[in-house]
């Protein structure tokens, strides 16, 4: 056994974790920055819709903002997070065809954001911003009482709109 030179005490052996010697080994590949390897974030949420939702058009592309509030229950203490979702082109103009306040929505989107502002009252406070990639109307208001639901892949907007 091998012994520390400070303590005399016999080192104790670590062994790395993982499939050593299965044939399951890991083969970590570095890469340079800026490399084509492709990372995704993915957000769901559920809630209901806080104002209707109005169209605008910005930079030759459709678009709208609509806020969701996503109620949280922790036995008897109930807490409300509010997100304010971005929809473009073909999504935004579905949304705003079939949504109107206080519909129930489940909200499939990418690039969470999160900001920070002062309100009317000199409060500071924070807001989560969501890009909606599929919007489904989850409190259908349909005739044969099916599900809604509005998807566009197409709802890249290039620049970031000022709310």
């Amino acid at each position: 056994r091998e012994l520390n030179t400070l303590t005399s005490r016999p080192v104790k052996t670590r062994r790395r974790c993982g499939n050593s010697g299965t044939g399951l080994e890991h083969k970590s590949r570095r890469t340079a920055p800026g490399s084509d390897i492709m990372t995704y974030q993915m957000h769901i949420i559920v809630g209901h819709l806080g104002d209707t939702p109005e169209l605008r058009e910005a930079n030759g592309q459709s678009v709208t903002n609509f806020s969701v509030a996503v109620n949280i229950r922790r036995g008897e203490q109930q807490s409300t997070t509010w997100y304010r979702v971005t929809a473009w082109n073909g999504l935004a103009e579905t949304v705003c065809q079939y949504l109107e306040k206080g519909r129930r929505v489940l909200v499939d989107g990418s690039n969470l954001r999160s900001s920070a502002y002062i309100d009317r009252d000199g409060q500071p406070r924070a807001s989560l911003e969501l890009t909606a990639n599929r919007v489904q109307f989850l409190d259908s208001v349909a005739s044969d009482g099916e599900q809604e639901s509005a998807s566009n892949g197409d709802n890249s907007g290039g620049e970031d709109i000022p709310f």
